[in-house]
């Protein structure tokens, strides 16, 4: 699992932000990644995907199976 600068990741982040709200964002970030049931927008969060991933890959490589990548 490749790490990302975290400077590469705020600055996605915050082309996503000024991509939706053409400038300054007018929500909080909270707000805006939270489900559609609970009155956000379901905005894709980069860091917490990519803390998700690194945890299901750590979860992979120390089950039992044989993989030839281990």
């Amino acid at each position: 699992m490749l790490n990302f600068p975290k400077d590469l990741v705020s600055e996605t982040n915050r082309l996503f932000y000024k991509f939706v709200w053409n400038g300054v964002s007018k929500v909080k970030k909270s707000a805006f990644i939270s489900d559609i049931e609970n009155g956000g927008a379901k905005m894709p969060d980069l860091q917490s995907i990519l803390d998700t991933q690194k945890v299901m890959w750590g979860k992979r490589y120390l089950q039992t199976n044989y993989h030839s990548w281990k």
